[in-house]
């Protein structure tokens, strides 16, 4: 992934309060808040389910 693809997506997750981002100098600090941990579970549930319908079509 390119850092323009990175920085679009960490962005998006910033607005949907899933992240938060603190800069100091030049390090930016980038840590998951409550919301993004609960979206986190989600995302592995759906990950486990596609990764289960990809294994019954390719075997």
């Amino acid at each position: 992934m390119t850092p323009s693809t990175i920085t679009r997506l960490v962005d998006k997750m910033v607005q949907k309060g899933q992240l938060e981002r603190k800069i100091e100098g030049k390090h930016v600090l980038i840590w998951q808040t409550d919301k993004g941990r609960e979206a986190q579970a989600d995302i592995a549930v759906a990950v486990q389910e596609l990764h289960g319908r990809y294994s019954a079509v390719l075997g």
